[in-house]
C-alpha cells in the first residue's frame, strides 16, 4: 500500500496546479504540449486519472475472496453470487471432499456453482480437471499418506470414511511398486520419501488417470472405484488461452493474495491490467467475468519482483511442493480435525534445506503451537517480519506459544507489540487453544488485532 502522506501531497499539488492552470485560461496545459480543450483540458484529465487510480487501488485493497463468500452466508448459489464466490465455493467443496459431514448439501451447492460458472463462460471441467488438477492430486495424496503413517495419534472423524473412501486409495498406494511400505503402513522416518514418490511416481499417474476419467460428482466424493464417464472434448478441458489461462481465471478468483497465485497466472494478470479486453478475448472468457475481481498493476509488478528476488518462497522446496502447498495441506488437515503430521515432517525437511526462509519457519511453528509450543517459539524467534510473514501475524503466533508455556506477561507483551493490522489470516481459535485442546481447529479467519484482544480478555479473566 502507498504512504497516505505521499498521497495527500500528490492530491494537494495537483489541486494547486489545476487551480493555477484554470486561472491562466489553461495556458499551462499548452505549455505541456497540449492544445487547449475547453471541454476536457489536460489538467482535468490528470486529476481524473489520479482519482481513477486511487479508486482502483482502494477497490483492490478491500477485496477479500473469503469475505465475499462469508457475506453470502448459507444462501443458495444464485445470480447474486459473483465469480469469486462461486469459484471459492467449488474450491472448498472439492478440497474438503468426503471428509466433512453434509455430503448432500455440499454436492448440490458445488454442482450448482459449477453450472453457474458454465453459464458465465467457464466450463466445469476446466475448473475441476485442469485448474484444480494438481491441487486435488496433492490433497488426496497427503490425506492417503497421513492415513497410512504409523502413529500413536488417534484419528477422530476419519473412521467414518476410512473404509469406503480411503481404503481403496490405501490399497492403490500399496500396489504401487515404487513405494517402500511395510504391511501397508508408512514408517514415520520415511514420510518425506514416500510423499515424494507418491506425488510424482506411479500413484500420481494412477490418480491423474482417475481425475481424467471419473465424473465430476465422483471426483467431489473422491470415489476411486467409480465407473468412468464418457470421453471429453478438448474444448471441455481447456480455454482458448490454454491450461495457463484456466489456471489464471481460477487463481484470481479463488485467492485474495497474489503471493498464492501461480507464476503464469501473474503473467496473465500483467497482460490483463495493461490490455483488459484483448486479454479476455485471448483467454476465451467474457470481459464481464474478469471485472468481478479488481486488478491493480503496481501490486502485480511488486509480486513479480518479489518472486525474482526470493524464488524459494513460491518454488518447490521439498517433495516437489512449495512452501504454500505445505501450508495449504496443513490447514486442510487441521480442518479435517487431524494432526498435520505429514506436512510437519515435510516442513522440517524444508526448514533444514532453507533455514533462512521465514515463511517456512513460521508455517512449521504455527503447526506446532498446540502440541509443542516450546519448539514453535524457537522457530518464531528466528523469523524476521516480511511481506509474507507480517509483524502482526508473527506477534500473535509468538503470543500463543508463550501463553501455552505459562509466560503470561511475555504473551501480553507480544500481543501488544504490533500496530493494528486489518488483514484477515487463519489462526488457532484462542479459547480452545488456551484450554489445552491439542486439536483446537478448525482454524479461525480473523485479524491479528482481534485475536490479540481475545487473548488479553482471556488472560485477564
Amino acid at each position: 500500500m502507498r504512504n497516505p502522506a505521499v498521497e495527500r501531497v500528490e492530491e494537494q499539488a495537483l489541486d494547486r496546479y489545476l487551480h493555477d492552470c484554470e486561472a491562466t485560461g489553461h495556458a499551462m496545459c499548452s505549455d505541456l504540449g497540449s492544445s487547449c480543450n475547453e471541454d476536457n483540458p489536460l489538467c482535468e484529465q490528470a486529476q481524473q486519472a489520479l482519482w481513477d487510480s486511487r479508486r482502483t487501488e482502494h477497490d483492490w485493497s478491500r477485496f477479500d475472496v473469503r469475505q465475499e463468500l462469508l457475506r453470502l452466508g448459507s444462501s443458495f448459489p444464485d445470480d447474486r453470487w459473483s465469480a469469486p464466490a462461486l469459484l471459492r465455493l467449488v474450491h472448498d467443496s472439492f478440497m474438503q471432499g468426503p471428509l466433512v459431514h453434509g455430503a448432500v448439501r455440499r454436492s448440490i451447492w458445488a454442482t450448482t456453482a459449477l453450472a453457474r460458472l458454465a453459464e458465465a463462460g467457464v466450463p466445469p471441467d476446466v475448473v475441476v480437471r485442469t485448474a484444480m488438477r494438481d491441487q486435488l492430486k496433492r490433497r488426496i495424496t497427503i490425506v492417503v499418506i497421513s492415513a497410512a503413517v504409523d502413529t500413536t495419534q488417534p484419528r477422530p472423524g476419519w473412521e467414518r470414511v476410512l473404509h469406503h473412501v480411503l481404503e481403496p486409495w490405501l490399497e492403490l498406494l500399496q500396489a504401487c511398486g515404487d513405494q517402500r511400505l511395510h504391511n501397508g503402513r508408512v514408517p514415520a522416518h520415511l514420510t518425506s520419501e514416500v510423499a515424494a514418490r507418491a506425488l510424482h511416481g506411479e500413484f500420481s499417474v494412477a490418480l491423474a488417470k482417475w481425475l481424467k476419467e471419473a465424473s465430476v460428482a465422483d471426483v467431489l466424493e473422491w470415489d476411486l472405484q467409480a465407473r468412468p464417464h464418457g470421453p471429453l472434448d478438448e474444448a471441455d478441458l481447456v480455454l482458448r488461452g490454454g491450461d495457463a489461462a484456466g489456471q489464471w481465471i481460477y487463481d484470481r478468483n479463488v485467492y485474495t493474495s497474489l503471493s498464492d497465485w501461480r507464476r503464469l497466472s501473474l503473467d496473465w494478470e500483467l497482460r490483463y491490467v495493461t490490455a483488459s479486453e484483448v486479454t479476455a478475448q485471448d483467454a476465451g472468457v467474457p470481459p464481464g467475468l474478469l471485472r468481478q475481481r479488481p486488478a491493480y498493476l503496481p501490486a502485480v509488478v511488486t509480486e513479480l519482483v518479489r518472486r525474482t528476488r526470493s524464488p524459494s518462497v513460491s518454488d518447490h522446496v521439498v517433495a516437489g511442493l512449495t512452501g504454500r502447498d505445505l501450508l495449504e495441506q496443513a490447514v486442510l488437515l487441521i480442518g479435517d480435525g487431524q494432526q498435520p503430521e505429514v506436512p510437519i515432517r515435510l516442513l522440517r525437511e524444508a526448514v533444514r534445506l532453507y533455514p533462512q526462509e521465514a515463511t517456512l519457519r513460521n508455517t512449521l511453528g504455527f503447526c506446532l503451537i498446540p502440541t509443542d509450543p516450546a519448539a514453535a517459539l524457537q522457530h518464531f524467534e528466528r523469523c524476521v517480519p516480511s511481506k509474507d510473514v507480517q509483524a502482526g501475524l508473527l506477534a500473535v503466533n509468538r503470543a500463543a506459544a508463550l501463553a501455552l508455556l505459562g509466560r503470561r506477561a511475555e504473551a501480553l507483551a507480544a500481543a501488544d507489540s504490533f500496530a493494528d493490522c486489518g488483514a484477515q489470516v487463519l489462526l488457532w481459535p484462542c479459547a480452545p487453544l488456551l484450554r489445552g485442546v491439542e486439536m483446537a481447529g478448525p482454524l479461525e479467519s480473523t485479524t491479528p488485532d482481534r485475536w490479540a484482544a481475545q487473548l488479553r480478555q482471556i488472560l485477564a479473566a
